[in-house]
């Protein structure tokens, strides 16, 4: 274990006044009413999130998600491990689940955030350095769930890290909306902890990975980079960013829900635009690499922030294979 391993620090769920909307569009009505029961008595998100998948299965909208071997084989172990380490770990003292606030059958009139501060961070600083530079999280279906921000400290314990509650699912609003709800959670975390998240790393896990991508486009600027996760964008081949905003996918080469080649393919045109885009592969692995292979996908992110103008390009297919790689970022580009 290194020594920035073992710098530790608090985890907070926070609330916070919407001045533009509060994500709750996404709810699945019969989803929600289904687990109305569990979400009353105020049970663990670990016994919550296990009957809110069996749920699932009868509904005939994820039934065909829920036979995926991914969920069967791996998610009941993957879970049990992570709130397993949660349960024991101090930074989540009197941490409440997201769930409730995720699965809510109205619309909540407040935001929620989980926040991760590190030891020693310094209030109302801005840390310049690569190394522990603020991190937004967007994360993917099925709520703000607690092992997203347990996952991200573990692996980055030195950098200041925000996971805004993005209901059931992010919202189908503009990206300009979405924006100023992470400029709210941010301003939370400003006022009641110290922390200006200026100028954060912008990552985003399968269905969040989309709406980072249009974030990210819409205010470059407000990001030093983006990196998706398990993910790909909607539209590859319409998108524009400044040639030196950096972004990096990550994908698993057994993902049944972002299914590897197409995921490869959505870098391929991005490239070909001229973005200085990076892409990592994660062997052997399906789209719960995010928790199987934490390790491995936290030292693809740090390899990235050593030299993210110089392209990473590791998890070619066969069809692509022989395609000269390209220097993004460089002037005959």
């Amino acid at each position: 274990m290194t020594k920035t391993q073992r710098i530790t620090g608090r985890v907070y769920d926070c609330s916070f006044p919407c001045k533009k909307f509060s994500p709750q569009t996404a709810c699945e009505g019969q989803l929600v009413r289904a687990l109305s029961p569990f979400l009353k008595r105020v049970l663990p998100e670990s016994v919550v999130l296990p009957t809110a998948i069996r749920v699932m299965r009868a509904v005939p909208k994820f039934r065909d998600i829920l036979l995926w071997d991914d969920y069967n084989n791996d998610l009941p172990r993957l879970f049990k491990e992570a709130y397993r380490q949660i349960s024991g770990d101090r930074a989540f003292n009197g941490v409440r689940s997201a769930i409730p606030y995720c699965f809510t059958g109205a619309p909540p009139h407040h935001g929620h955030t989980f926040f991760y501060k590190p030891n020693g961070a310094l209030a109302k600083t801005h840390l310049s350095k690569t190394e522990e530079s603020p991190i937004i999280f967007l994360h993917g279906y099925g709520g703000n769930l607690l092992w997203n921000i347990w996952a991200l400290k573990k692996e980055f314990p030195t950098h200041p890290i925000l996971v805004p509650s993005g209901g059931i699912a992010w919202p189908s609003r503009s990206a300009a909306d979405i924006l100023k709800y992470l400029d709210d959670a941010c301003a939370c975390v400003r006022k009641n902890y110290g922390i200006t998240m200026q100028s954060p790393w912008l990552m985003a896990l399968s269905g969040g990975g989309p709406v980072a991508f249009e974030v990210a486009e819409f205010a470059p600027e407000r990001f030093k980079g983006l990196i998706s996760i398990a993910s790909r964008p909607t539209s590859p081949s319409q998108l524009r960013f400044p040639p030196q905003f950096p972004i990096l996918m990550i994908n698993a080469e057994k993902d049944e829900r972002f299914p590897f080649p197409a995921s490869r393919r959505s870098f391929e045109l991005m490239r070909r635009r001229k973005i200085n885009i990076h892409f990592s592969k994660v062997d052997d692995a399906n789209h719960f690499f995010f928790l199987s292979k934490r390790v491995e996908m936290g030292r693809l992110i740090r390899k990235f922030w050593d030299n993210p103008f110089t392209c990473h390009d590791e998890g070619s297919i066969p069809e692509i294979i022989k395609r000269k790689k390209i220097t993004v970022g460089s002037k005959k580009n």
